[in-house]
Protein backbone atom coordinates (compact mmCIF):
# COMPACT_ATOMS: atom_id res chain seq x y z
CA UNK A 1 0.00 0.00 0.00
CA UNK A 2 1.33 3.53 -0.68
CA UNK A 3 2.27 5.66 1.69
CA UNK A 4 0.32 9.00 2.09
CA UNK A 5 3.20 12.08 1.81
CA UNK A 6 2.46 12.90 5.89
CA UNK A 7 4.33 9.54 6.63
CA UNK A 8 7.08 10.89 4.89
CA UNK A 9 7.28 14.13 7.13
CA UNK A 10 9.87 14.24 10.00
CA UNK A 11 8.32 16.34 12.32
CA UNK A 12 11.80 17.96 13.14
CA UNK A 13 12.45 18.85 9.70
CA UNK A 14 9.24 20.10 9.14
CA UNK A 15 8.86 23.93 7.10
CA UNK A 16 12.64 24.14 6.96
CA UNK A 17 14.67 24.36 3.49
CA UNK A 18 17.00 21.56 2.47
CA UNK A 19 20.09 22.50 3.70
CA UNK A 20 22.77 21.56 0.71
CA UNK A 21 26.07 22.17 2.79
CA UNK A 22 24.89 19.50 5.15
CA UNK A 23 25.60 15.39 3.90
CA UNK A 24 22.96 14.03 2.43
CA UNK A 25 20.44 11.85 4.77
CA UNK A 26 17.33 10.50 3.59
CA UNK A 27 14.67 10.98 6.27
CA UNK A 28 15.69 14.94 5.76
CA UNK A 29 15.49 14.62 1.80
CA UNK A 30 12.24 12.81 1.96
CA UNK A 31 10.78 14.77 4.16
CA UNK A 32 11.44 17.95 2.34
CA UNK A 33 10.27 16.26 -1.21
CA UNK A 34 7.23 15.63 0.41
CA UNK A 35 6.05 18.70 1.94
CA UNK A 36 7.56 19.82 -1.73
CA UNK A 37 4.89 17.39 -3.24
CA UNK A 38 2.27 18.64 -1.30
CA UNK A 39 2.85 22.68 -1.95
CA UNK A 40 2.83 22.50 -5.72
CA UNK A 41 -0.19 19.92 -5.46
CA UNK A 42 -2.07 23.11 -4.32
CA UNK A 43 -1.08 24.61 -7.51
CA UNK A 44 -2.92 24.83 -10.67
CA UNK A 45 -0.11 26.03 -12.64
CA UNK A 46 3.19 25.05 -11.05
CA UNK A 47 6.05 26.05 -13.24
CA UNK A 48 9.32 25.67 -14.06
CA UNK A 49 10.35 28.54 -11.91
CA UNK A 50 8.65 26.89 -9.04
CA UNK A 51 10.67 23.26 -9.01
CA UNK A 52 13.68 25.59 -9.47
CA UNK A 53 13.22 27.70 -6.23
CA UNK A 54 13.15 24.54 -4.53
CA UNK A 55 16.09 22.51 -6.07
CA UNK A 56 18.65 24.22 -7.53
CA UNK A 57 21.92 23.00 -6.97
CA UNK A 58 20.70 19.51 -5.92
CA UNK A 59 22.34 16.67 -7.63
CA UNK A 60 22.18 13.49 -9.15
CA UNK A 61 23.00 11.77 -5.67
CA UNK A 62 20.57 13.97 -4.24
CA UNK A 63 17.51 12.85 -6.59
CA UNK A 64 18.82 9.47 -6.34
CA UNK A 65 18.24 9.74 -2.39
CA UNK A 66 15.15 10.43 -2.65
CA UNK A 67 12.46 7.41 -1.95
CA UNK A 68 11.63 5.79 -5.19
CA UNK A 69 8.03 6.16 -4.75
CA UNK A 70 8.55 9.78 -3.35
CA UNK A 71 10.64 10.29 -6.55
CA UNK A 72 8.51 8.96 -9.04
CA UNK A 73 5.49 11.12 -7.62
CA UNK A 74 7.26 14.25 -8.11
CA UNK A 75 8.21 13.47 -11.40
CA UNK A 76 4.76 12.16 -12.52
CA UNK A 77 3.50 15.58 -10.49
CA UNK A 78 5.66 17.85 -12.95
CA UNK A 79 5.32 15.89 -16.10
CA UNK A 80 1.48 16.66 -14.94
CA UNK A 81 2.21 20.50 -15.58
CA UNK A 82 3.96 19.98 -18.86
CA UNK A 83 7.06 19.43 -17.48
CA UNK A 84 9.59 16.90 -19.18
CA UNK A 85 12.79 15.92 -18.46
CA UNK A 86 15.09 13.46 -20.42
CA UNK A 87 17.04 10.52 -19.14
CA UNK A 88 16.60 6.76 -18.43
CA UNK A 89 15.47 6.98 -14.86
CA UNK A 90 13.60 9.95 -13.18
CA UNK A 91 16.52 11.18 -11.17
CA UNK A 92 17.96 11.63 -14.45
CA UNK A 93 15.04 13.36 -15.43
CA UNK A 94 14.61 15.71 -12.57
CA UNK A 95 18.01 16.27 -12.60
CA UNK A 96 17.23 17.48 -16.29
CA UNK A 97 14.79 19.60 -15.65
CA UNK A 98 16.64 21.98 -12.51
CA UNK A 99 19.10 22.07 -15.03
CA UNK A 100 17.07 23.24 -17.79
Amino acid sequence: MPKLLDDYVVPEYSGKDYDLSKPIDEKRINSYVAECIQTYESYSDLEEKDFMADFSGWTRSHFEAINRALRKRLYRKLESHGLHGKGRNYSECLLYIVNA
